[in-house]
């Protein structure tokens, strides 16, 4: 009967033991798992997470390009308050601009336009030869070289 019970009490251990092996691994299975889903979430945090390496990079970008659109509109606004002292001041310039953005002309000035090819009316009946010449008291069709503007 001794041994019986030793044999029993062998088995038992014997069970106990891989009961104990299986846990074991187990738990390294689980530790595994662990550290490897820390080292992804870690991982995501430093590269694509809210404050990770590429949103960073992104920012870094952003601010580049609004210094220097900072700077450009910087020196537009010097530019502009150029101009502002030049139309202040200078009559001349205001004389140069009043010509070339309004089309404004002093009393007994003819103006001449040059007009490009391709903005003749093709509708015309005659064509008109590169070769012929215009005269500023001829009321012709607008040319080549260009067409009287009335005063």
């Amino acid at each position: 009967m001794r041994k019986r019970k030793k044999s029993k009490a062998f088995l038992q251990s014997d069970f106990f033991k891989k009961i104990k092996e299986r846990t074991l691994e187990r738990k390294k299975k689980i530790k595994k798992v662990l550290f490897l889903l820390l080292f992804v979430f870690v991982g995501y945090r430093f590269f694509a997470g809210p404050y990770g390496f590429i949103q960073i990079h992104s920012l870094w970008q952003e601010k580049k390009n609004l210094e220097t659109e900072s700077k450009m509109l910087q020196a537009k606004i010097v530019d502009l308050e150029i101009e502002k002292k030049r139309l202040e001041e200078d009559k001349f310039y205001i004389e140069k601009q009043a010509r070339e953005r309004l089309g404004m002309v002093k009393k007994g000035e003819e103006v001449y336009r040059v007009v490009p090819l391709k903005e003749v009316p093709p509708d015309t009946s005659e064509e008109i030869s590169p070769s012929e010449e215009v005269t500023p008291e001829s009321d012709s069709l607008p040319t080549q070289a260009g067409e009287r503007l009335p005063r």
